[in-house]
């Protein structure tokens, strides 16, 4: 497997950091774009795994940081519509970069999996989808970062902004959770088969919640990896048994 990075610019001042997996042989027959978690970054330890096995089979990944997210410096342009277009633009990127592959996967974690759904009319029904605890409750979802991370949401209310992040603290203002909120997909109806893969003990993105999006959406076929938190830390190998099956088909 190769790795490099490029940059790609939009909208005249965004600029996209992107991360190419391709197979040794340079020959792209596929590719699959990546969307990594809220605070995470195109360095994402199981998007790597996911191109070890992809790249086998001519399948090139390709994976993109959010604003303010990894070694990406556009820290004030965070926000869901950002994020939209950062995911258009990365299959704008792929078309010209790949002419001759077909896009045929997503491979979506957490907040990129809400991401995902809110697309979904944007993606063709030819792709296939792999959720990885997808954050289908996302506002709930940050609330209880914001509650655990943040000093609590009445003070990220009342201030305006709350900082969060690991090595890349992220100012994200209030705005942010008015996007999610007006974004929710919670309580849509999807009627498309997608592959959600989740850990019973993952207390981030709650079980029972995909467990309820799943109900109201039979198409999306439901693993759940006994044991898994949120970043399958000890359950990498099973997430990779359920997703490269999945996106090579």
């Amino acid at each position: 497997m190769k790795t490099a990075y490029d940059v790609y610019q939009y909208d005249e001042i965004r600029n996209l950091n992107i991360k190419l997996f391709t197979p040794d042989d340079g020959i792209v027959e596929r590719y699959v774009i990546a969307l990594h978690g809220f605070a995470g970054s195109m360095e994402s330890w199981a998007i790597s795994a996911l191109a070890e096995h992809l790249t086998q089979y001519g399948t090139a990944v390709l994976a993109f940081n959010y604003a303010g997210h990894g070694n990406d410096t556009q820290d004030s342009l965070f926000s869901v519509e950002c994020c939209k277009n950062d995911f258009r633009s990365m299959t704008e990127y792929a078309k010209n970069a790949y002419p001759a592959a077909q896009w045929t996967g997503v491979f979506a974690t957490s907040f990129g999996g809400f991401l995902t759904l809110n697309l979904l009319d944007e993606i063709p029904d030819s792709v296939r989808i792999v959720l990885r605890a997808p954050a289908v409750n996302m506002p709930e979802v940050f609330a209880r970062i914001v509650d655990s991370e943040g000093g609590g949401m009445s003070e990220y209310r009342q201030s305006g902004s709350v900082t969060l992040g690991y090595e890349h603290k992220l100012d994200v203002p209030y705005a942010f959770y008015q996007e999610l909120l007006e974004n929710d997909v919670f309580r849509q109806d999807f009627d498309r088969e997608m592959l959600l893969i989740h850990g019973d003990c993952d207390d981030v993105v709650l079980p029972e919640d995909t467990r309820a999006f799943c109900t109201r959406n039979p198409k999306i076929i439901r693993k759940e990896i006994a044991g898994a938190d949120h970043r399958f830390l000890e359950s990498l190998g099973r997430v990779m048994e359920f997703a490269v099956p999945w996106l090579l088909q």
